[in-house]
């Protein structure tokens, strides 16, 4: 009988762990407590691989608001016994090398640990909004090609942290856009890796299983790819990432299928279209080698772009340049109408001083 009461009690806990809503994925209720230190306040937002909450350190109080975190919760749904434990050992492993990462665009972990049979992780909450969600209040669904330059720069800059790190590289293996983190200054972080890398489950081609997301995923990450991941598998969904930062196109409807950017938008120049072809690549030795090489071609882009003079400025100049023309001609035509009454008004007001700054882009 002691028997079959201590199987009952063993169930009741079971159930109570893995049926209980309040201990479910995402479930933590607002004010609950973890580690006796982290207050929860909500949920800000649930995936197939865990759940975020925005949570207070109570370790620092009265300054609270300083301490504002984010804590992810690795998800345990379609694991059994062994996947579980072979999951903690790698959540366990990958908190560890996350935590000893120091870069700009990348949130910082402080800790990580066990509790009531799920695995937490604790980081910097970013205060901002994701690519995703971004685009999808954007015009057109799209970002101004500055946008995208200022968003693509920051990425290879932390890309090139991660694949550069020893005694091994850290490859992402899952950039997008829901992935990409923007603050209110324009900072992108990158988010979302290390704590569920032991994936089972989501978009399937049949028994083929994917690392990362389909779309964005390069062909080495099927399960069925004779080739492993590389620097270069992230710069592939670098390219699927800004291809839809600048046409709006979903690369989920079509993986591997990227038209060039100019069939859906006019506005990026031909260099950084044939960037992003490069970039998406099948054939992955025809991809950039690195994000060094495509920080340096973003760059040699943002410089030409910075020095062109814009449309308006350009319609200035010219107006300018016909009255600087004109001025110089007319004592040779006394009997004509002075050229300056012909002149657009807004014109006339340009200041010598600025005609005589402007001038040399007028033959530069």
């Amino acid at each position: 009988m002691s028997i079959l009461s201590n199987l009952n009690k063993l169930l009741s806990i079971l159930q109570s762990v893995f049926f209980n809503p309040h201990y479910a994925t995402g479930k933590l209720p607002a004010q609950s407590k973890l580690q006796q230190r982290y207050t929860i306040i909500e949920n800000v937002g649930t995936g197939g691989m865990g759940a975020v909450y925005l949570a207070l350190d109570t370790a620092f109080l009265p300054h609270v608001w300083s301490r504002r975190i984010a804590i992810k919760e690795m998800s345990q749904a379609k694991l059994d016994a062994t996947e579980l434990d072979a999951a903690i050992d790698r959540f366990q492993r990958e908190a560890s090398l996350l935590h000893s990462l120091q870069h700009p665009n990348l949130p910082h972990v402080y800790n990580w640990f066990q509790e009531q049979g799920r695995s937490y992780l604790v980081m910097d909450f970013i205060e901002g909004e994701s690519l995703l969600q971004m685009i999808n209040k954007a015009s057109g669904y799209r970002f101004p090609v500055e946008q995208v330059l200022h968003y693509a720069l920051q990425l290879c800059d932390v890309l090139q942290y991660l694949h550069t790190r020893q005694p091994q590289p850290i490859i992402f293996r899952d950039l997008k856009l829901s992935n990409v983190m923007v603050d209110e200054n324009a900072k992108v972080f990158l988010i979302d890796f290390g704590i569920a890398r032991f994936f089972k489950g989501g978009r399937q081609r049949g028994d083929t299983e994917i690392i990362g997301t389909e779309g964005y995923a390069p062909p080495e990450q099927y399960s069925n790819s004779q080739e492993e991941t590389d620097p270069r598998s992230d710069l592939y969904s670098l390219g699927a990432t800004l291809h839809c930062c600048l046409t709006g196109r979903d690369p989920r409807l079509q993986p591997f299928m990227f038209p060039p950017v100019h069939q859906f938008n006019p506005l990026p120049p031909p260099e950084l279209d044939q960037l992003i072809q490069d970039l998406v690549a099948i054939d992955r030795t025809k991809r950039p080698f690195s994000a060094a090489e495509v920080k340096q071609r973003l760059m040699a882009l943002s410089l030409h772009r910075s020095r062109a003079p814009s449309s308006l400025l350009c319609l200035l100049l010219l107006g300018i340049a016909i009255q600087v023309r004109d001025l110089c001609t007319w004592d040779h035509n006394p009997l004509g109408p002075h050229p300056v009454s012909m002149m657009p008004r807004h014109l006339l007001l340009v200041p010598r001083r600025t005609v005589l700054r402007l001038l040399p882009l007028l033959v530069g």
